[in-house]
């Protein structure tokens, strides 16, 4: 994961960003064999990395959240199941959130996948299954919301294979 560029010289991270990348590995690797991940700490990574001039900072994002096994609509289940995994790992730092919240973060980030990974028409999102104007409507799409601003920062990372 850190083959060099040339020209790279790792001393040109400082001490301190060298450290809090190594401690940022073993943490992730750890997380890696309990199964678990997070966004936040594989976008730090990611940053970090691109600082340093690695060849391929968004190697672990695809390999957490790869999607490479999916390729057509029979692959539903496993769309689903891939934003439920990016939506528990989201929302695992912060404070807890409501299941209608995490509802409607997983089901942008689904509707997001499939459009990315199948091509599918915008407006693929599941409706809001809550009545308009109640407090779970508005869990839903702040949720909705999250599931946004999670794929933005997750894309660039599975997106960098794709551009090799």
């Amino acid at each position: 994961m850190t083959r060099t560029t040339a020209g790279f010289e790792p001393r040109t991270l400082s001490e301190d960003q060298r450290e809090t990348l190594e401690r940022m590995r073993h943490d992730l690797d750890a997380l890696e064999e309990q199964g678990a991940s997070s966004l936040w700490e594989l976008t730090r990574e990611a940053e970090l990395l691109t600082l340093g001039g690695a060849d391929d900072p968004g190697q672990r994002a695809r390999r957490l959240y790869s999607l490479d096994h999916i390729e057509g609509p029979e692959d539903r289940p496993r769309i689903e199941a891939l934003a439920d995994r990016m939506t528990a790992d989201a929302l695992r730092l912060g404070d807890p959130r409501s299941p209608e919240y995490r509802d409607g973060c997983a089901a942008y980030l689904a509707a997001r996948i499939t459009r990315h990974v199948l091509g599918g028409e915008p407006g693929s999102m599941r409706p809001c299954p809550h009545r308009i104007g109640t407090a779970a409507a508005d869990a839903w799409f702040a949720g909705v919301d999250r599931g946004r601003a999670t794929w933005e920062a997750c894309l660039p990372l599975i997106e960098e294979r794709e551009a090799r």
